[in-house]
Formats: C-alpha cells, structure tokens, sequence
C-alpha cells in the first residue's frame, strides 16, 4: 500500500510522515484510524475507491482489533444509491469497518432529525457532538446524542489505557442544510464547548480526541482550521492528545501547537492514520489512499446484490451520452456549465408538464445552486444509480414567480455573492447575461426553437423560477424567496417535484444526449 503523495494531482507533495520528538518509537503505541465525509460513496466509479475497498483498507492497518476507528461525519446522505435504499448497507459496512463512533456532520440532517434519531438509537455506531443542543441557551442535550465517551484499549504491551472521544460539529450546519431539519437543534461554537467537556473530563482519561466535522485545508504546507469555524484554539486546550477534522474535504495532516491532526478527504478515498508513541512521546500522521486495496469480498457482493434489487430500479436504462458531460463539484467553478443546463431545463419541464396552465405565457427558468450536482455524467450508458448521483439529495422543487428585477438580484448573488465565490456558481440554462464593471444590466431568455431568436427580460416582466427548496430558502445564503408561489405547481404531491426524478425524466425523454443538448447560460 503507497502512502499518500498529493492531493487529487493539482496540490504540491506532502510530508509522508511527521514527527514530533526524535526518541526511537517503543510498543506502545495507540493507532487513530479515521475517514469523514463518506457521504454514502458505496459504489466504486469514477474516482470513488467504494466501500469495499475502505473496509479493505481499514482491515489491513487493523489486524490487531485495537485502533481506535473514527468516522469524522456526513456519513450517508450524498449518493442516490444510499438514499433510495435508504442507507441499508450502512450498518453492515460500519461494522466491518470496526467504526463505533462518528461526529455528526451537517449533512446528517438532509434526511431529517427523525430519521437521524432513528439511526442513532437502531445503528451500532454512536454519534457524538458536545456543541449541539436543544436550547437557544446551550444548556440542555439532546437525549439521542452523546457529546464524548470514554472506552478502554489494550495495547501491545498489555497495559491499557483510557480513551476519551469528544465529538464536534459545524457551526455553519444552520446555513448549509436545509433549515427545517435543524430548527430544534442550537449549535454552540467548538472552543467553549470542548472547554467545558475537558473540564469536567478531568483525570478520567489517558488520551482525549477531538472528532470533529469542521474543515481544515493545507496553507505553506501546514494545517490551519477554515476561516468562520472558531476553531483555531482547539488544538491548544490542555490535555489534547490528536484532532481528527473533516467537511472541507481536502487531504490534511502534520501537527499545531505539538498536536497531530488529520482530515482523510472524502468519499472514503483516503483513511487517516495516527500514531501515538506513549513511550516516546511521539507522533506519527499519515494519509493513505484505499482505490488499490483488493476490495473485500462480503461489502463487494452485499453492494451488487443491492443494485441488481429491482425493488430500487438502479439499474434501468435511461439514455445515453453520446460523450461525457463534464462536471467538477470541487472545482467550485465560477462558470456556467452544460450538465447545469441540462438539470435546470429538467426543473423547467417538469414545472410545465404538472402546471401546464401557469406556463403557458410564462418564461420558466430552472436554478440550482451549484453544491447540488455532484458527479459528471460517463460516456455510455446512462442508469437510474449515475444520473441519480448527480443530484442525490433529494428534497423538493418549488416554483415563485419573480420580477425582471429580483431575477437579476438573484443572479447577481448567483455569480458575484459570497456562496459563489466560495461554493461556485448559480447554474441555469437558455439565459444570455449581460455584465458590466460587475453589474448585471440585462438578461434576455433564449428560445428553445432552435434558430437562436432571445427575448428581453425587462425589470418589470414577471418570469416563473423553478429550483430545489434548498436554494430557495436561504440554504448556501441565497436570498430567500417566499413571494409569488405558484400554487398549483407547489401543492403537486412533493414525490412528483423530486429534483432526482425530474432529471431522470429528461434523460428518458432524450434518449441520447451530448454537449449540444440544450443551450447553457452565457455571459455577454
């Protein structure tokens, strides 16, 4: 197995192996294995390793049972596959991965706190936060969630020590999950709240981990926590043994203040090792990849069967591209792009065919925010499981009817605002924008005939929008939109509004499909 050397071939070299101290390693030495934002990637494709090459993987840099296995959150939510099966695999592949505790992470919520509840109490993983509460005040717990644990591990000498977990989650989960599925749950910033836990942790361990869903990046080859987290004084808390951090999704490891940290990317392409020399007082930090790791028999035929369940329909034909059509989530690409277009025009057919009246003198617009796609669509054949993976977080479309004007507002925040610098941008379709010295003065629709004929969308035309409710609720901080709902479209039954279904509706409408498909938006 190669240690990790980059990051996704665009980030220079890494250190393999960071050391604090120089005293030659003795046997006891306590081993942190961890992976985070899994994101329910159980399927090997594309550049996703799949989950039977992490527990492979996992099993491998485990053969002694006694490494503290970690899940830094996000673990289901994000693949079609997970939520059509509503993440039945998840146990099992837990389990063999020997993973007992995870952090939650914000994308815990996108199903729901019911449902999130219900995984906890019937899951055999625990789920750890001690910055999430039940109160504005941030006195009162959640009963179905524990802020730490502390278990006991045999080392190789045969003296044991206690181990205490302290998991952490995002406070910026209010603005990247739908705010519905968070409003009875309050989140205090990570620094007070692990302050209080090791205060009252006092002495009752020998090692304390911080399990945290906040994102770290690599800045001059060194971890630094992302900037709004309020987190850069965690690794300095007395008595902090290892950090291991996730959410941003990048490859991180090395040491702050003495202290080991590691975030393992995502998708469970990468597993987290560190080392703890109690003799030595050294620590060791590695990033390993799982894509060349023998993928492990019983998850690999547990995953097949699953997909070839008709029960689920993920293997029905729907198209197929005559090319790929690319799409980069990670890029956080400032630019308009042909996959884009193609799941707007689906929001936009689906509003005409279930609100057929409302449309008929209407220009309709498909939105979505650009975090929502998530995989690029191969060459070939087309199935039910790959366009559901890319848009596999469900939810409901929504339709408004919105000024020339507040278009423009829209879009402005789409192209110019904080959510697409940082989360890329608002992508739509058959739209020619008009940008000077930073302002949109004009927008004209593109007609879908063919011959290239646009109108002008003046301030005062009124215009129907379509997009996930997500969006349209200040989720990634767009501007909310509440005003004008077209009602015979949003009072549809929401299973008929499923963003997923609509696109896969499209494709089985196209049959074939390739760059030319439909018209993207354009900047002018």
């Amino acid at each position: 197995m190669k240690i990790f050397t980059g990051v996704y071939k665009t980030v220079r070299i890494l250190p393999l192996l960071l050391l604090i101290g120089c005293k030659a390693p003795q046997n006891d030495v306590l081993t942190i294995l961890s992976f985070n934002d899994f994101h329910g990637q159980y399927v090997a494709d594309f550049d996703i390793a799949g989950a039977a090459c992490l527990v492979s993987t996992i099993k491998s840099l485990n053969t002694s049972g006694n490494a503290v296995v970690l899940c830094g959150g996000d673990n289901f939510s994000g693949t079609y596959f997970s939520r059509i099966t509503n993440n039945c695999t998840g146990d099992e592949f837990y389990t063999s991965c020997g993973v007992k505790y995870s952090c939650i992470g914000n994308h815990e919520f996108d199903w729901g706190i019911d449902t999130l509840i219900s995984f906890a109490a019937k899951g055999s993983m625990t789920y750890l936060s001690a910055n999430i509460f039940s109160d504005s005040a941030m006195t009162v717990r959640p009963d179905w969630l524990k802020p730490y644990v502390i278990e006991q591990r045999k080392l190789s000498s045969g003296r044991s020590v206690k181990v205490a977990i302290i998991g952490l989650t995002t406070i910026k989960t209010k603005t990247s999950t739908k705010t519905s599925n968070t409003k009875t749950v309050f989140f205090q910033n990570p620094y007070p709240a692990t302050q209080t836990v090791m205060e009252y942790l006092k002495d009752s361990a020998d090692i304390y981990i911080i399990l945290a869903h906040i994102g770290m990046s690599m800045v001059d080859e060194k971890p630094v926590f992302d900037a709004g987290e309020n987190a850069d004084s965690l690794p300095y808390i007395e008595g902090i043994s290892a950090i291991i951090a996730a959410h941003s999704h990048n490859v991180v490891m090395g040491h702050i203040n003495g202290v080991p940290v590691a975030e393992a990317g995502c998708y469970g392409n990468y597993v987290g090792r560190i080392r703890l020399n109690l003799d030595s007082n050294t620590s060791a930090v590695e990033i390993l990849p799982t894509a060349n790791a023998k993928p492990d028999a019983d998850i690999k035929n547990s995953i097949e069967k699953t997909i070839a369940d008709t029960r689920f329909g993920l293997s029905e034909l729907l198209a197929l591209a005559e090319q790929e059509i690319p799409y980069n989530y990670t890029s956080k690409a400032p630019e308009f792009t042909e996959l884009g277009a193609m799941v707007t025009t689906a929001y936009a057919n689906k509003f005409k065919e279930l609100a057929s009246d409302a449309a008929a003198a209407k220009i309709v617009i498909g939105i979505s925010n650009f975090g929502a796609i998530r995989v690029p669509l191969k060459k070939g054949n087309i199935t039910m499981l790959k366009a559901g993976n890319v848009l596999p977080f469900g939810g409901e479309l929504q339709a408004y009817e919105i000024t020339g004007k507040e278009l423009k507002e829209f879009f402005s925040y789409g192209i110019f605002g904080t959510a697409a610098k940082k989360l890329g941008r608002l992508q739509s379709h058959n739209l020619e924008i008009t940008i000077k010295d930073s302002v949109i003065t004009e927008i004209r629709y593109v007609q879908s005939d063919g011959n290239g004929s646009s109108r002008l969308i003046t301030n005062n035309d009124r215009v129907t929008i379509v997009a996930e409710n997500f969006v349209l609720t200040s989720g990634d901080g767009y501007p909310k939109i509440n005003t004008r709902p077209v009602k015979v479209f949003n009072m549809t039954p929401s299973e008929k509004r499923d963003p997923t279904i609509a696109f896969a509706d499209y494709l089985r409408s196209k049959k074939n499909i390739s760059l030319n498909t439909v018209a993207k938006c354009k900047i002018l």
